[in-house]
């Protein structure tokens, strides 16, 4: 009896665990057509930047879904008007990125942008900046090539077209004149430019000053061809007259030894610049009853003005006096 009733205790227990086991399988393991849905519902629900865990376990890598094109065999022709009534209506601003079509702007809208650079390029190959000066050094550099090279060819060819002109214009009577200026006209200052860079101080001038000159060749040869012809010669400077003696010594010591009369700048003169001073210091030399036939300096301040047959101007690229 005790054996009769354990069989069928057990038999019991048997078919309870049975049981349970069927019941789990029906409710944990969908068929085939529930397992395709319910991955479908899950799937729309998922974030698009959202990482997917691969089948794999230990990978995950970023999964976004895209969007399959949809097929429009019509040809959409978009006018400004219309591109703005769609961008505004009430669809495109709900619609997807994904699916929103970005369209180039219409010629019209492009030209009246406006931009704060306010920089009118012509092309993408021109250069943005109008007029930018050249380099500093650079510019040095070319003025010291120019005086070792080309300055003295220069000079030589101008006073040729003087000699030229005086030989054909001057009268050789005693009131025949021709008015020189002094610095870099018939003295030059080249060493001292290149002692200081091509800079220039008051006090390092002036100290320059006091050291003997060597002449520009081709002017002092213009000076002496004045003098044996009888033309009278008058040195017109921007010098102050306090340097009246430093300045003939600096002409005597490059070969300028006679002159009518030297000329230097009131100390009273206040004017910015030195063509009036000089203007009526030719105006001045005419009223004495001279005939100024030439009048030759480097800058343009010597030479505007009038009270001369004629101007020539020196080459000199190393500064501007006004």
């Amino acid at each position: 009896m005790v054996v009769q009733k354990i069989r069928i205790t057990f038999t019991l227990l048997f078919a309870l665990i049975t049981h349970d086991i069927l019941s789990m399988n029906q409710t944990t393991i969908p068929n085939a057509t529930t397992q395709r849905q319910t991955t479908q519902v899950l799937d729309a629900e998922l974030p698009a930047d959202r990482p997917v865990i691969a089948p794999r376990i230990g990978y995950a890598y970023p999964h976004k879904r895209s969007i399959p094109p949809q097929k429009n065999n019509a040809t959409e022709t978009v006018s400004p008007e219309s591109e703005q009534s769609i961008s505004s209506s009430p669809a495109a601003q709900t619609q997807p990125v994904e699916n929103q079509v970005i369209k180039p702007r219409h010629p019209a809208q492009l030209e009246t942008q406006t931009h704060s650079t306010q920089v009118n390029c012509q092309g993408r190959h021109q250069s943005c900046t109008s007029d930018e000066p050249k380099n500093l050094e650079l510019a040095k550099r070319k003025v010291k090539k120019y005086y070792e090279h080309d300055y003295i060819k220069d000079v030589t060819c101008l006073v040729d077209q003087i000699k030229h002109y005086i030989d054909t214009h001057a009268t050789l009577s005693k009131n025949d004149a021709v008015v020189f200026d002094v610095d870099d006209t018939v003295i030059s200052s080249f060493d001292y430019a290149i002692s200081t860079n091509l800079g220039h101080s008051t006090k390092s001038y002036h100290e320059w000053e006091l050291h003997p000159k060597r002449p520009i060749p081709p002017m002092l040869d213009l000076y002496n061809f004045i003098i044996n012809k009888g033309i009278k010669v008058f040195f017109v400077t921007g010098r102050s007259q306090l340097r009246r003696k430093v300045t003939e010594d600096n002409l005597r010591s490059a070969g300028f030894t006679h002159w009518e009369k030297l000329y230097l700048r009131p100390q009273n003169d206040d004017n910015f610049s030195v063509a009036p001073y000089k203007t009526n210091v030719r105006r001045d030399i005419e009223s004495q009853g001279y005939r100024i036939i030439a009048n030759i300096g480097d800058q343009e301040s010597d030479l505007i003005g009038g009270f001369a047959d004629k101007t020539f101007k020196m080459p000199n690229p190393m500064y501007t006096l006004y």
